[in-house]
């Protein structure tokens, strides 16, 4: 048994399985959101002692930790707690336990305080699986942090806990506030019947002249049409032919819709002869109105033949981009995971999907050139000098398991690339340059140590820059001044476009290009000689917008491909790059109506940018549902956002959506403006939008059923926008009577069908209101955001459950009854609430 400086390794092993861990947030408002405070309590939880003194634990942090002191070489400590901090890279700390730390007794408390940067007011907020380390031994997860519903954060009870400043307006839903939140009402199962997500643009029923499908039903379909064809066999069970067929058949071909768009269809029934025509403006249309009439085939989540009124649907996109973006780099999600989104996608007609495969935080796709960006960055393990892999970052713990290490395998990408071609979903791989670019930087200098390979290296070896990103990485801008890093560049795109060769052409390579970290290259010996009349503190900007030159040549010119990239990587000094054409293709997304970016958007677009509208207050699906602490998520743009909220999005009106600064105060138009729209560019090129994309983050989403449930129902309502434009839009009214249909829409017809295909939406909790008439007996009501979903109440602490049916009376004001909310099948249910009637007289005080 190997004895390292008194520490063994099962008694480290035996540390970290009894070391019991609590985090309490506890104070954002004393420093008005600057910094929050934390309370570290440690319990021994075994029995007998620990010595901590020649173990260190590490643990992760969103933000920096002691910010005064730290980032700093020598660490800093806190004297009165006897523990030294380091940060190490990221989101990466350690705390050394130091000499008069002394020995843990069992059950004997230790609490240690630390400053955190910003605020922290969710139990997302703190990562979980921290760790202890001592030399020589493997790294042991700490076991009482490796829960996934971050149960040893403690609860959040407190205005000083929740709030992030003095003037921020949100607090946690009452049931009492979710009622009142909740707009419209249950308008019955028959108003959403043969309605359809998202809404045709002309449909006409003939319920007198209806068709009747049954089992001697065909689908005939020329050739071309087969892959469409298969579509409705394997929903409807009925056969395939691929001759003419009078009567009794669902007939495909693609011709004349009245449109120009190749995703438009018309769907025309005709009951003299039992035929459903469905003609596509291209073998997309055709997919997308056999979607629709598999919608219209669809009653309370079961597909079934039978009775449709006649009917003629004309429809077309209101936007060619209706995305999805998905960040695979933060926490690793396989194939089979993005497969079943895309699914999910296509019934929804959603048709591109974003792949963000590369960030600081891991690399994710296989190059067989350089198989250091998967065997070392494609993996996150305990290893200081990130030599085998990436260090742990956001609570993936000390070994290279899922979801913090993984990575597609050329096959893999392949068979994400048929699916999404059978589906009609385009791939879009993006794989962020020149910054966010740590675990590709250490991966190139890995490969340079074991091959002295240096013509792929990343960074300038005489670089002694010194910065440190929003994601406290110091190290994660590649060099634009070096040749070494456009042959990475090269390898790369040739790679890709491989790949995607016999299934579908590659057409746009993403490069992220989001800002780099203030302070990146100054110290370059290579950018100051590509720079020489250029201000080291310019270097940055001047380098960046090298780099995009030479990337477009690279990406546009040399392979014949569209470049794409988030806003920041076509802004120069305020303004769009000359240059804005076809080839490009941009996402703006910072409209924080308060950091007076929004205009951003509307200025690529008259720049000659086609723009794909992504603003992060309405379309970040990594925020949380509501203001509440247990609710996962970030919320940095917004503090919640709904699927009401995103139902709301006027894209084309985009100054029409300003509604509220992050901290919840009102804002107006004239606020954010100024006079005469001063900062607010009017939408002169409209025809530059080229459609709409959700934001899928995934810092804190660790699996398959968290990330459906961010998505969904939210994705509804992107899809419903991204194709289907309404008259409100061009008002600032807020359409809740539009937003009451759609959320029955989703309630009777749409989370059915989403149960069925074992998508784990989020369920919404309910809500009530309180009536009474004598002061004596409170007659409750209950509600939830969508209908269709089935009511409980529990009396009794949750032992026994009744179904909501009808208001119901309690006498007893100090009672607590917990709620929920069950999924449409029964099986799953949202999160719990609890009040009391003097609860909630005292909220109406």
């Amino acid at each position: 048994m190997p004895f390292v400086y008194g520490v063994t390794q099962p008694e480290l092993n035996y540390k970290a399985d009894n070391l019991d861990v609590r985090v309490k947030l506890t104070d954002n408002l004393v420093y008005d959101g600057k910094r929050h405070s934390m309370i570290i309590t440690l319990v021994n939880r075994g029995n007998r002692a620990m010595d901590m003194r020649k173990v260190e634990m590490y643990f992760h942090s969103l933000y920096m930790v002691e910010p005064d002191y730290l980032p700093d070489p020598g660490g800093y400590q806190l004297a009165d707690y006897h523990v030294r901090l380091d940060h190490i890279k990221g989101m990466l700390f350690r705390m050394k336990f130091l000499r008069r730390f002394g020995i843990m007794m069992p059950n004997d408390p230790k609490e240690i305080k630390l400053t955190v940067q910003d605020w922290g007011v969710s139990k997302t907020d703190v990562p979980n699986n921290w760790y202890l380390v001592a030399k020589g031994l493997d790294a042991k997860p700490i076991l009482s942090t490796t829960v996934e519903d971050q149960s040893f954060v403690e609860d959040f009870v407190d205005p000083n806990q929740y709030k992030r400043y003095r003037n921020d307006q949100y607090s946690p839903f009452s049931p009492l506030a979710r009622f009142d939140h909740i707009k419209g009402d249950d308008l019955g199962p028959a108003i959403s019947r043969y309605t359809v997500i998202p809404t045709p643009k002309e449909v006409m029923y003939d319920t007198a002249n209806p068709v009747v499908i049954d089992d001697t039903w065909v689908i005939s379909t020329p050739p071309a049409l087969l892959n469409e064809a298969h579509l409705l066999r394997d929903k409807l069970g009925l056969k395939v032919v691929d001759a003419p067929v009078a009567t009794n058949a669902i007939i495909l071909e693609i011709g004349n819709t009245g449109y120009n768009d190749k995703d438009s269809y018309v769907i025309k029934t005709f009951d003299c002869a039992d035929v459903i025509s469905i003609k596509g403006g291209s073998s997309s249309g055709v997919f997308y109105g056999a979607q629709t009439l598999i919608s219209l085939l669809t009653d309370n989540g079961t597909i079934s033949l039978g009775r449709l009124p006649g009917m003629v649907i004309i429809d077309e996109p209101r936007f060619e981009y209706r995305g999805v973006h998905l960040d695979v780099a933060r926490n690793f999600h396989p194939k089979e995971t993005v497969n079943d989104l895309i699914d999910t996608m296509a019934h929804y007609k959603l048709n591109k999907l974003h792949l963000h495969l590369s960030d600081d935080e891991a690399w994710r796709l296989e190059i067989p050139k350089l198989p250091e960006l998967t065997s070392v960055a494609g993996r996150r393990c305990h290893d200081l000098k990130e030599t085998s892999c990436i260090l742990p970052q956001l609570g993936s713990g000390p070994l290279p398991l899922p979801p913090g290490s993984g990575y597609y395998k050329r096959e893999d990408y392949r068979d994400i690339l048929r699916h999404a071609a059978k589906n009609h979903v385009e791939i879009i791989p993006e794989f962020q340059m020149p910054s966010h670019a740590h675990a590709a930087i250490k991966a190139m200098e890995e490969r340079f140590r074991r091959t002295n390979d240096i013509d792929h290296l990343l960074t300038d070896l005489d670089d002694k820059s010194e910065y440190m990103s929003v994601q406290m990485f110091d190290d994660d801008a590649m060099n634009p001044c070096i040749e070494s890093t456009y042959n990475f560049v090269k390898v790369v795109i040739n790679t890709i476009k491989n790949m995607h060769i016999g299934i579908t052409p590659l057409e746009v390579f993403n490069l992220g290009g989001e800002a780099v970290p203030e302070g990146a290259w100054v110290n370059s010996t290579a950018c100051r000689k590509a720079f020489p009349n250029v201000a080291p503190e310019d270097l940055p900007v001047y380098a960046k917008a090298y780099f995009m030159s030479r990337l477009a040549k690279m990406v546009i010119i040399d392979e014949g491909l569209r470049i794409a990239g988030y806003e920041d990587a076509f802004f120069l000094n305020g303004e769009p790059l000359p240059g804005g054409s076809d080839n490009l293709l941009v996402y703006p997304y910072q409209n924080v109506w308060e950091w007076g970016l929004a205009n951003r958007a509307y200025k690529l677009a008259n720049a000659g940018y086609p723009v794909v509208m992504s603003p992060v207050t309405h379309l970040s699906f990594d925020h949380p549902y509501e203001p509440d602490p247990n609710e996962p998520g970030f919320y940095w743009a917004s503090r919640y956002l709904d699927t009401q909220k995103v139902f709301s999005l006027r894209p084309e009106h985009l100054y029409n959506n300003i509604d509220v600064k992050r901290s919840g105060e009102p804002l107006t138009r004239l606020d954010v403006c100024g006079v005469n729209d001063v900062n607010c560019d009017p939408l002169r090129a409209p025809n530059n939008i080229k459609g709409l994309q959700s934001f899928g983050w995934t810092e804190i989403i660790k699996d398959k059923d968290t990330l459906q449930s961010m998505l969904f129902p939210r994705m509804l309502a992107l899809a419903e926008r991204a194709w289907h434009k309404e008259p409100w839009e061009n008002t600032t009214v807020t359409p809740e009577r539009d937003y009451e249909m759609f959320a029955n829409k989703v309630g009777y017809r749409e989370l059915p069908k989403l149960d069925r295909d074992q998508v784990k939406y989020r369920i919404p909790m309910p809500g009530v209101s309180v009536a009474t008439n004598n002061n004596r007996d409170f007659q409750i009501n209950m509600k939830a955001e969508f209908p269709n979903l089935q009511l409980q109440y529990s009396s009794d602490g949750g032992a026994t459950w009744t179904d909501y049916t009808r208001p119901f009376i309690i006498s007893d004001v100090n009672k607590m009854y917990l709620l929920r909310t069950l999924s449409t099948d029964g099986l799953r249910s949202s999160r719990v609430a609890s009040f009391a009637i003097n609860d909630i007289i005292g909220q109406k005080k």
